[in-house]
C-alpha cells in the first residue's frame, strides 16, 4: 500500500458481482442438469452424487476469486476511511 491510502483508487464490485454471478449460475446449471440426467434415466443417486461434487468443484474458483477481490476492495476501503476519519480529527 502507497503512503496515502486516499490516493489509491478503491475498485469497483462489478468484478466481484460477476464472479459471484457466474460461479452461482454453473453451480445451479451443474446440479439442474445432473438432476433432471438422473430422473431421465433413472440413475441411482450415488454417481450423480459424485458428478455434482465434481462438477461443483469446477465452480469454486470463480467463489474463491469474488471472495479475493471483495477482500482486497474492503480491506482499501478500511484504509481509505481510516486516513480520512484521521485527517477530519486533525482539523478539528
Amino acid at each position: 500500500m502507497g503512503r496515502y491510502p486516499s490516493a489509491e483508487t478503491v475498485p469497483s464490485a462489478g468484478l466481484e458481482y460477476v464472479l459471484f454471478g457466474v460461479g452461482l449460475s454453473l453451480s445451479s446449471l451443474v446440479i439442474g442438469l445432473y438432476g433432471w440426467h438422473a430422473l431421465a434415466h433413472g440413475l441411482p443417486a450415488g454417481p450423480i452424487l459424485v458428478m455434482i461434487g465434481i462438477g461443483l468443484l469446477y465452480c469454486l474458483p470463480f467463489a474463491l476469486a469474488g471472495f479475493f477481490f471483495r477482500t482486497r476492495r474492503l480491506k482499501r476501503l478500511a484504509a481509505r476511511e481510516a486516513l480520512l476519519a484521521y485527517l477530519d480529527r486533525a482539523v478539528e
